[in-house]
């Protein structure tokens, strides 16, 4: 594991990239025993931040590896806007105007 890690501290500083220690994090797959034998890791005094679930470009990535994070965030996320549209179209908007607004990032 540590050739890994040291592998790729040698990539970025080869190739100009520093690596931001605030946003690293460590997401451990496999089975509670899994979790439970893999220890804190440190990397250059830097200690990076286990986490059980996280989002990597808008997909919600859980620890399991099941479908159930990301599918509740993207739920939680189309409710938000159908309520977003709902308010608006109380206001009369027009329908191009409705359309606009509903594609957002």
């Amino acid at each position: 594991m540590s050739s890994l890690v040291e592998g790729i501290l040698n990539w970025s500083q080869c190739n100009l990239m520093n690596i931001n220690w605030r946003k690293t994090k460590q997401l451990v797959l496999g089975c509670n025993s899994a979790k439970n034998f893999c220890r804190e890791l440190c990397v250059d005094g830097n200690v990076v931040e286990r986490v059980n679930v996280y989002n990597l470009l808008r997909v919600t990535i859980d620890d399991t590896l099941k479908w159930k994070s990301h599918v509740n965030s993207v739920c939680a996320k189309a409710s938000s806007r159908s309520y977003f549209l709902k308010i608006l179209k109380r206001s009369s908007l027009s329908n191009g105007a409705l359309v606009c607004l509903s594609s957002g990032p």
